[in-house]
This record gives C-alpha cells, sequence and structure tokens, in this order.
C-alpha cells in the first residue's frame, strides 16, 4: 500500500495497551478472511458515524441562537 503520514495524536485516560499492523499484512489478512474484513470496515465506519453526529451537535449547539425570555411567567 502506499505510504501515508498521519499526524494524529491520542490520550489515554487510563492504563492501556497498543497494538500495531502494518497496512499491507492487514489487506491480505481480509483478503483472506471477508467476514473478518467486512466486520472490521462497518466497525470502523459505525464509529466514524458515531463521532461525525458528535460534532455536528457541539457545532450545532454553538450556532444556535439563544433563547431570550422577555418577561416571566406569572
Amino acid at each position: 500500500m502506499k505510504s501515508r503520514e498521519y499526524s494524529l495524536t491520542a490520550v489515554c485516560l487510563g492504563d492501556s495497551e497498543v497494538m500495531a499492523i502494518e497496512a499491507d499484512r492487514l489487506l491480505e489478512i481480509c483478503q483472506k478472511e471477508p467476514a473478518l474484513g467486512y466486520k472490521l470496515m462497518f466497525t470502523i465506519a459505525q464509529r466514524y458515524l458515531d463521532r461525525y453526529k458528535c460534532a455536528k451537535e457541539q457545532v450545532y449547539q454553538m450556532l444556535k441562537p439563544p433563547v431570550v425570555i422577555t418577561a416571566l411567567p406569572g
């Protein structure tokens, strides 16, 4: 696979273990085990969608106009 440079960082909130796999090796495994490849793709897509929805909601909350109360009830 074409080499790519990534510039993302992460912070762990607790004890963690990190696992790495070469892209070419992962592609080979997914080609040999299509069900695994599908599940991996589905899981990544679901996480992406969940994070997108969360980010979209945060932007919406920042941009929505404030509620102005002109009179108190009663």
